[in-house]
């Protein structure tokens, strides 16, 4: 995909992908052998190392942390069910999963705790969906 020259071969994309694709590789650096690897690091302290009291400079204690995720609105990491309603569904999981371990000694469940979280946010977006539609309709077949 990369030439002698560390350019893109474009020979290689331009029959199969449409331009919007391959306006996106134009303005991507190609991979190169010679760039230090790739490593994982927190981008909000100047080690760019994770601590606790890093992530307090963010969104204020865990009070405030939490209000803002309960709240807003606009973040949905791709999935087709609202923020809020995911994240509280994945706090009480958590604590569901924790209690279990300690109070009950059980291993912790290997089920994915996202997956589990979206599952129930969908089943109840569509319960909530269908209640609000046969209210509506039966309100809207009422003689007042």
């Amino acid at each position: 995909m990369v030439d002698g020259n560390k350019n893109w071969k474009w020979s290689c994309f331009e029959s199969v992908l449409p331009m919007d694709v391959l306006l996106r590789i134009a303005i991507t650096i190609p991979p190169t052998t010679s760039a230090p690897s790739d490593e994982v690091v927190w981008r909000c302290t100047s080690t760019r190392i994770f601590t606790v009291k890093s992530a307090y400079t963010i969104h204020g204690t865990p009070r405030e942390w939490l209000g803002f995720n309960l709240k807003k609105s606009d973040f949905a990491l791709g999935y087709s069910v609202e923020w809020p309603m995911l994240f509280g569904t994945l706090l009480w999981l958590l604590w569901k999963n924790r209690n279990r371990c300690i109070f009950e000694l059980l291993e912790p469940s290997n089920v994915s705790i996202l997956a589990s979280g979206r599952r129930l946010v969908q089943d109840a977006t569509v319960a909530k969906s269908f209640h609000a539609n046969h209210v509506f309709s039966s309100v809207q077949g009422a003689r007042v």
